[in-house]
């Protein structure tokens, strides 16, 4: 009887009379048939696997690729044929047969490591910063949260889970990590708006106010000078900056940004005190005596 070639072999002669013929099959292929009559009988491993074993009787032999490794050829010999996932990636599974199959790290993370195994080696952007890049392979891709903001969390994934400092203060710090760096405006001034990154952002009390408020968010704070006083500059931090009519004057405006509303008191009249607020400081000129001119203080 002619003897089949064993599982793992194939020969392409005719009228054999010994084994030897029978070649094996090549490192990358098996044969689970026995009479195996060409090469191409020999199946190739599938790609994402190899096999080292020369004559493979199964597939069982072909080895998958192991994680964070892919491979697109069939029929491989060696381990050398699989990939590692590049930076910025991770393959939690064997086997694989594409670069597709490596997972990308999310956003609000970073991986520098190649053949990555599991979405922990992508570490996440420090507090203060966000990244909006998905498969980032190094942690200049986190952006700081700018002047203005914060974030104390790790992670964050946009420039919106910066959180912006409140109405009332400003930071000059970009990549700030906590409401702390949020400085309250100075009393004089004020900020209805939120996320301001300057000093210059708070907005001064006008002419003819103060306020003694710090971190004020309206301009409600903002006092009025009181009759018999004003105040010819802004951002006044005390009532103190409110200055005093002059004697031998009154003035009955609220909030006055000038001297000018000091009025003078009339002829025959007069006022040794500052800070007049009503006509009615001015006194008479008493009997025996006159004035001719306005604004006497005596």
């Amino acid at each position: 009887d002619c003897i089949l070639c064993g599982m793992g072999k194939y020969s392409t002669e005719t009228g054999a009379t010994e084994s030897g013929v029978c070649q094996s099959c090549i490192a990358g292929k098996f044969s689970a048939t026995s009479g195996n009559a060409a090469e191409t009988d020999c199946h190739n491993c599938g790609a994402g696997k190899y096999s080292e074993i020369v004559g493979s009787i199964s597939e069982s032999n072909c080895v998958p690729c192991g994680l964070g490794k892919y491979s697109t050829r069939s029929g491989a010999s060696s381990a050398d044929v699989c990939v590692s996932c590049g930076a910025g990636k991770f393959l939690r599974f064997m086997g694989s047969q594409s670069e597709d199959d490596c997972s990308h790290c999310g956003a609000g993370t970073y991986s520098t490591m190649t053949g990555a195994t599991s979405a922990d080696t992508c570490s996440k952007c420090d507090a203060g910063k966000y990244s909006p890049v998905i498969g980032a392979v190094s942690h200049q891709t986190c952006r700081s949260c700018g002047a203005g903001k914060y974030s104390p969390s790790t992670g964050n994934q946009a420039e919106a889970d910066c959180v912006a400092c409140s109405a009332g203060k400003f930071s000059t710090t970009p990549g700030a990590t906590s409401e702390d760096t949020c400085n309250p405006c100075v009393a004089g001034k004020f900020s209805s708006a939120e996320a301001n990154s300057a000093e210059s952002d708070c907005v001064a009390c006008g002419f003819g106010t103060y306020s003694t408020a710090l971190g004020a968010v309206d301009v409600s704070t903002c006092q009025l000078c009181s009759a018999g006083k004003y105040a010819s500059t802004q951002g006044n931090a005390m009532e103190s900056k409110c200055l005093l009519c002059a004697t031998g004057k009154f003035s009955t405006v609220l909030g006055s940004a000038s001297s000018t509303t000091c009025a003078l008191c009339a002829a025959g009249k007069f006022s040794d005190a500052r800070g007049n607020d009503d006509e009615s400081d001015c006194q008479a000129c008493g009997a025996g005596t006159y004035s001719e001119y306005e604004g006497n203080d005596a």
